[in-house]
């Protein structure tokens, strides 16, 4: 089989098709619709690429292997996928052609190691980065993701151990905590006095953005992990109220969002991977 499909230059064609600037929502439908044409193109060159790898981890699944032993080779495999591949397979999984993929994308976190910047629906943020800038941006959105599940697991509790991180010597701060089940609050906070090293650092590339396009990327970086990070539906699109305040004082800039669902009921943030049960009737039908 031919690999051409899933180079580098095809990711870059694919993103290089993306000229919405309108919501999120709107951008990841323009994405899928980009990847389908892509699709049906070369359809008879990645289809069956697609399908050997779902009967892998087919295998692996209905194996008799202890479940931790499902996971190792599982992962031995995910490590085998490039992250041009990774791109292809998340955007395949939303088509019909991919759909019964998804459990085991979720069940065995096969796109843990796709950088949110890559994807075709946040390349508004990604094309004013070089490459070692949006790789050290993405560095901070991984962190603030981690910061979110971490917070989610210590609800009502706001100590800076496990919710705040600094970056380029304290110019910028994000801080993530839960008051409550239903609300989450996340911050940056920049300070406008700072001086820092060009040298290569976790944060680099954040000064390119405005404080508008900064607001920009990280409430639509929220959205995406409450709603279609992964392929379970865990908060529907329009059900999410996310409410910006901004502070200024002297050299620093605070802005928080406030994050609450519009019903008021628990905001849930961690997806459940797909059980056992699903799957197995998923296989059946």
């Amino acid at each position: 089989m031919s690999r051409d499909c899933l180079s580098t230059a095809t990711k870059s064609s694919l993103q290089g098709q993306m000229h919405s600037d309108q919501s999120l929502y709107k951008r990841k439908k323009e994405a899928d619709a980009i990847y389908v044409g892509f699709y049906m193109t070369y359809r008879d060159q990645i289809a069956h690429y697609f399908r050997i790898l779902y009967r892998i981890f087919c295998f692996i699944e209905d194996s008799r292997l202890a479940e931790a032993e499902k996971v190792k080779y599982a992962k031995m495999m995910r490590a085998q996928l490039s992250e041009n591949e990774l791109f292809l397979l998340y955007y395949n999984a939303f088509t019909p052609y991919g759909k019964q993929f998804q459990c085991l994308i979720n069940e065995y976190n096969l796109l843990k190691h796709l950088p949110s910047l890559e994807k075709l629906e946040f390349q508004r943020y990604a094309a004013v980065l070089d490459g070692k800038e949006k790789h050290a941006v993405e560095l901070v959105l991984v962190d603030l993701r981690n910061l979110i599940a971490s917070a989610y697991g210590h609800i009502g509790e706001d100590r800076p151990e496990w919710s705040n991180k600094t970056y380029l010597k304290g110019k910028y701060t994000i801080k993530a905590y839960f008051p409550t089940k239903q609300k989450l609050s996340v911050s940056i906070i920049k300070k406008a006095d700072v001086s820092y090293s060009s040298f290569f650092q976790q944060g680099m590339g954040l000064d390119k953005f405005s404080n508008s396009e900064l607001v920009n990327l990280c409430r639509d970086f929220i959205l995406s992990l409450l709603i279609d990070a992964t392929f379970e539906a865990v908060n529907a699109h329009g059900d999410i109220y996310i409410k910006k305040d901004e502070k200024v004082e002297d050299t620093k800039t605070t802005i928080t969002f406030h994050v609450t669902r519009k019903n008021g009921k628990d905001l849930r943030f961690k997806p459940q991977v797909a059980t056992k049960r699903k799957w197995s009737m998923r296989r059946a039908n």
